[in-house]
């Protein structure tokens, strides 16, 4: 990762209101980033086409695009998921419940195919 006395890095220069800062910054925060690198990854990372809010005060009613998380955190978090599934799976094997274990498999894996949400990525694997 770049450090931010990197001389290939500028200062650059957004509007936003405090409000919209304070929910930058508490993003990133959450995802202990500084907030100009979670700006330019989210930035760089979005490819998904604008849509607009149908929030209720007028600064709900912008163009904006859907959250998506930086690569590299997609990684981590997809990676830390499979181990405490693993884990979780010998837990119950170990206790002689591995059939507890299929059966919520198999409802996590009905549930996740009838809200299509796999199927925007490609579907099961």
């Amino acid at each position: 990762m770049m450090e931010a006395h990197d001389p290939r890095r500028k200062a650059r220069t957004i509007m936003a209101t405090d409000s919209e800062w304070a929910r930058i910054g508490e993003r990133a925060k959450a995802l202990d980033m500084p907030i100009s690198r979670f700006v330019v990854q989210l930035v760089l990372a979005t490819t998904a086409p604008q849509f607009r809010n149908t929030g209720t005060t007028p600064d709900d009613d912008t163009m904006t695009t859907p959250p998506v998380l930086p690569s590299d955190l997609q990684w981590r978090l997809a990676h830390h998921l499979m181990v405490l599934a693993r884990l979780e799976r010998h837990r119950f094997e170990s206790a002689g419940r591995g059939e507890a274990w299929q059966a919520i498999e198999e409802e996590v894996q009905s549930l996740l195919d009838s809200e299509g949400l796999l199927a925007a990525k490609g579907g099961r694997r």
